[in-house]
C-alpha cells in the first residue's frame, strides 16, 4: 500500500485553543487570506512565531491516508476544552 500525503496550512488563533480561522490546501492560497507574502508566512511556520496583525499563528498539518482524522481530532480535543470553560467557568 502506498502512503498518500496530504498537507494543509491553517491559521489558528493565538490562544489556548487553536481555533481554525482558515484551512487552505497551498501556503500561497494561505499568504493570499493573510494578505503576506507566502516566504513571510513560511518563516512563521518555521519558527512558530504569531502574526499579530491577524491574531493568529499558523500551522502545517501533514495528512497520511493511514490518519485521515488527524485535523478532526485536533479541533475535537481543543472544542472540548473551549466547551469545559464556558460551562464550567470558575474550574481551571
Amino acid at each position: 500500500m502506498q502512503i498518500k500525503r496530504e498537507v494543509l496550512y491553517l491559521a489558528v488563533t493565538d490562544d489556548e485553543f487553536e481555533l481554525p480561522m482558515c484551512v487552505c490546501d497551498t501556503l500561497v492560497e494561505l499568504s493570499k487570506w493573510a494578505g503576506k507574502d507566502r516566504t513571510t508566512i513560511r518563516r512563521a511556520l518555521h519558527l512558530g512565531v504569531s502574526d499579530n496583525r491577524n491574531r493568529c499563528k499558523y500551522i502545517k498539518v501533514e495528512i497520511t491516508n493511514l490518519q485521515p482524522t488527524r485535523v478532526i481530532v485536533h479541533i475535537a480535543i481543543k472544542m472540548k476544552k473551549l466547551n469545559n470553560i464556558i460551562i464550567n467557568p470558575t474550574k481551571k
